[in-house]
Parts: structure tokens; C-alpha cells; sequence
């Protein structure tokens, strides 16, 4: 057996780490399930009904762990400052205070942390539907005007955003329709096709309200069509591609 140092008899055990009381009172409120699920979601994310079917307006609070820049201790962070203008958030915010002991706070230097960035793309993309197109815009001062292009872009090729909806989205923000109607970006890098076994994917490339105006004529004018809820190529149009490429 191998013998001890003096340092190793003599040098007390390291202390134990200290009591993180914000998150232990999160899961001992019974806001989250667990240990697991509190890390695994970023946030108190037990489903709750809500007035809207955002995910910012369901789930509007972050646990961020401690660390030298909270103190140590862990910070319950709203997803957005602008959180409590909304009664249903509000609401939940208080209750979140009253069963925890600790106020949810808006916290700038953590606006760019993964959880918290993705309440501001939940509002956009769970609402910008033909269902609540209107509370999206009624609400926008809750994302920004880059993810509502993006989700409108989405629910175009999802089928759950009509062409006349998308229209008054890109209205709504003084978008000028493309004189071209898209025929250049569909004919370039406005779409990388791709072969699947339901067809050919658009795969319509990201470029603002340009993307938005892409899904749009490509339905419109018969570049893509509609296989069950997704988008494809049509064979017509891979041919006018590659006629385009090769005149170049």
C-alpha cells in the first residue's frame, strides 16, 4: 500500500461546493419535474395554456446556471424584456416570483445565450400561421422583423401559411415585390435542389424577405408543386436550371 504524503494527511478536504438556492427552489416549486429536465430545456418549460401559442408566451423564463458572472448562484431570466406587457406572461412571471422566492429579471449581457435567443424565434415561427398571422404582427414588438421573414418563408413551404397571408406579411413591412418575379434566384442560388425519395427538396436558400418572395412565385408560377404538405421541384424546373447554367 502506498504511504501517504504528509501534504496528503494534513491538507483538509476540499470544501463543498456552495448551495445553489435559486435552482433548488425552481425544482422544489415543482415549476419543472427534475434536475434533468430543467437543464435538458434551459428553462421552466411545464406546458401551460396561453391566450397565443407561443412558445416566448408558454415558457418566457430561462434558468441560467451559476457562475462567476451571476454571483454563483443560478439567475431566472425572462426570455425577452418585454414580457410582462403581456398578461398571460405576466401572470406566469408572478407566479414563477410567489413559488420560488425570486424575481424573474431581464439581464442584457445574457441576451445572446442559447436559451434565451430562442424565445424570439418561438414567437415568430408558432405564430406566423393562418391561424394567428395577424397576432404575429399585433405582437412583433416580441420578435424581430428577420425571424417573421424566416417563419414566413417556412410556413409558405409547409402549407400553413397561404400565398395571400404571406402577401400581407411582406405588405405589412413595405417589401417590394421582384420585378422578375424571383426567376433569377430560382434559376441560381435562391434554391439548392436535392433529390429525396417524396421528390425534389427546394431547399430554398435564407436571404430576407428575397426567400419569402421565392416560395411565394415558386408556387404561383409553377416552379414548384405540392406532394402531400412539402414542396417540390418540379422536373421542368431542374431543366430550366440546367439550361441557365450552361448558358452562363
Amino acid at each position: 500500500m502506498d504511504q501517504l504524503s504528509m501534504f496528503e494527511i494534513f491538507n483538509p478536504p476540499p470544501p463543498p461546493p456552495p448551495i445553489d438556492h435559486v435552482r433548488l427552489a425552481v425544482i422544489s416549486s415543482g415549476l419543472v419535474p427534475n434536475d434533468y429536465i430543467l437543464d435538458l430545456n434551459g428553462g421552466i418549460t411545464n406546458h401551460r395554456d396561453t391566450s397565443l401559442p407561443s412558445r416566448l408566451f408558454q415558457f418566457p423564463v430561462s434558468v441560467v446556471k451559476g457562475s462567476e458572472a451571476t454571483g454563483g448562484q443560478s439567475v431566472i431570466l425572462m426570455r425577452h424584456p418585454l414580457l410582462r406587457e403581456d398578461n398571460d406572461a405576466a401572470a406566469f412571471l408572478d407566479e414563477i416570483e410567489c413559488r420560488t422566492g425570486f424575481r424573474p429579471e431581464w439581464r442584457q449581457e445574457f441576451a445572446n445565450q442559447h436559451y434565451m435567443t430562442l424565445g424570439v424565434w418561438w414567437h415568430a415561427v408558432d405564430l406566423c400561421t393562418n391561424d394567428h398571422w395577424k397576432d404575429l404582427l399585433r405582437t412583433s414588438q416580441f420578435t424581430e422583423h428577420d425571424a417573421i421573414l424566416k417563419a414566413a418563408q417556412l410556413h409558405v413551404e409547409w402549407g400553413s401559411l397561404s400565398i395571400k397571408n404571406a402577401r400581407a406579411i411582406l405588405e405589412g413591412f413595405d417589401c417590394v415585390e421582384p420585378e422578375d418575379r424571383s426567376r433569377a434566384r430560382l434559376l441560381g442560388d435562391g434554391i439548392w435542389p436535392g433529390r429525396t425519395s417524396g421528390g425534389i427538396a427546394p431547399n430554398i436558400k435564407y436571404q430576407g424577405e428575397a426567400s419569402v418572395w421565392v416560395a411565394i412565385h415558386g408556387i404561383e408560377d409553377g416552379w414548384f408543386k405540392r406532394k402531400g404538405q412539402h414542396l417540390t421541384v418540379t422536373e421542368e424546373t431542374m431543366k430550366l436550371r440546367e439550361e441557365a447554367r450552361k448558358s452562363e
